[in-house]
């Protein structure tokens, strides 16, 4: 019989359901993501543990796993009638209902999410009321193994732009949903194979916060990954808390290290976040990649945004996905000819406006005539660009480059066609490598500028 009184400690809505299947458990999964079963191998012991007895099994209602067979702290592979799962084992009655508030209200009241982890059921411990079982959807591994042992199956299909836009869709899927994780951390990302190739999972919903409730007075998160608001106690705790730890996450995944110092010094790495001189250093990355400096210059303007001291100034998670850094080259082509369109336009008070901002601070992108720093055969093509207040303007730069994206099959030269590297995507690569800030520069000139709707 269950206990009573563990029953009667229960919220409401947890009552109803903890003690069953969620629902919509077997709901299709979305096409995009159709998730491979877990191989056999995912089950097999590992080879440092004993061998299984009566007294290494538990069985807690409809789940069960070995003792021996640990994930991580408290998490075990199992089963779940019938089905692999991970058995998550909380020591605390309070926790274990706060997590499962969340998850079954991202179950329950959402569609499932591909980057959430999926709850399937919980189960108490009859015998020890102090213990609470919830099984959760199994995945391969962890981020921070994966990215620091470079585990076989996660490296073989490295793609940071595709981590990033996972992390980032999941985050906003939370917020949108009205829930602060408030741990976010390599530890807390899973990943796993599915026919699409790698899909990360954020996991972990032990801090996690509905921002509706009052929330305690009290430090969130992990020493080297909080937010400085977090971990200073103070009363305002945005949506931005999440942000700041995604951003340090962001780095981790592109570099190995973290931005406020030595990863294996997470209380070093926090006291320079809490500094008032604010210790971060992104050097790593100009060494990731391979010194181009207009990747740099875009994983670094994402990053800053994320990870600035002030919560206010944190880039919103929607705005990530839209970020120059993120876009595709068909994205980052089409941005760029619309800008080339938005200069172009003369009555607008507004793209005025731009155009001044533009033309403010243009020496971080190009000092003298930009016209100057190309090679003969793409000079010659723009000698209309020549004339007095053309060829040292950044918007007529602009408009440039959206002409020769644009335009890139009327070329006839075949030097101009093999300048541009024969295609309007190397008409892309040429001009940001001789003006790597030219696209984060103009980015942030957009954000701080009256412009809505600016859609590409």
């Amino acid at each position: 019989m269950r206990n009573i009184w563990y029953i009667f400690m229960m919220p409401n809505r947890v009552i109803d359901h903890a003690f069953q299947p969620i629902k919509n458990v077997q709901v299709e999964k979305p096409s995009k993501m159709q998730v491979e079963e877990p191989s056999e191998t995912l089950l097999e012991k590992p080879s440092n543990t004993h061998a299984d007895t009566l007294s290494d099994y538990k069985r807690i209602g409809r789940i069960g796993y070995n003792i021996n067979d640990a994930l991580s702290r408290n998490v075990y592979r199992g089963l779940s009638d019938g089905r692999k799962v991970a058995i998550k084992k909380h020591n605390s009655m309070i926790k274990a209902c706060k997590e499962l508030r969340l998850l079954l209200h991202l179950s329950e009241e959402a569609r499932p999410h591909p980057n959430i982890i999926r709850y399937l059921c919980m189960e108490p411990d009859e015998h020890d009321p102090e213990f609470t079982y919830l099984a959760l959807e199994l995945c391969d591994g962890d981020l921070m193994t994966a990215v620091m042992e470079q585990i076989s199956g996660f490296h073989d299909i490295v793609d940071p732009h595709n981590y990033f836009l996972q992390l980032s869709s999941g985050i906003c899927f939370l917020h949108k949903e009205g829930i602060q994780h408030r741990d976010i951390k390599p530890q807390n990302i899973l990943w796993k194979r599915t026919v699409d190739g790698i899909a990360l999972v954020i996991f972990d919903f032990d801090m996690g916060h509905f921002c509706k409730e009052k929330s305690s007075h009290q430090m969130y998160g992990t020493i080297g990954w909080s937010a400085p608001e977090l971990y200073l106690l103070k009363e305002t705790r945005s949506n931005a808390v999440d942000i700041f730890s995604l951003g340090c996450v962001f780095y981790f995944i592109l570099t190995r290290g973290h931005p406020f110092g030595e990863i294996s010094v997470p209380a070093e790495c926090q006291q320079n976040i809490i500094s008032p001189e604010y210790k971060v250093s992104l050097d790593a990355l100009y060494e990731h990649f391979n010194h181009s400096m207009h990747l740099t210059a875009m994983a670094e303007d994402l990053i800053h945004r994320m990870i600035c001291s002030n919560a206010s100034d944190r880039i919103e998670g929607y705005k990530i996905m839209k970020h120059p850094f993120l876009l595709k080259k068909e994205e980052m082509a089409n941005f760029l000819t619309k800008i080339g369109d938005y200069v172009d336009e003369l009555d607008d008070p507004k793209v005025t406006d731009f155009k001044d901002k533009l033309k403010e601070n243009s020496d971080i992108v190009f000092e003298g005539k930009w016209l100057d720093k190309l090679d003969k055969y793409a000079k010659s093509d723009l000698s209309g660009f020549s004339k007095p207040g053309k060829a040292d303007n950044i918007c007529f730069l602009l408009r440039a480059v959206r002409n020769k994206i644009v335009h890139f099959r009327k070329l006839r030269k075949m030097e101009l066609r093999d300048t541009y590297l024969k295609s309007e995507f190397g008409v892309i690569e040429y001009y940001t490598k001789l003006f790597p800030k030219l696209v984060t520069y103009t980015y942030d000139v957009l954000e701080r500028s009256e412009i809505e709707n600016f859609a590409f």
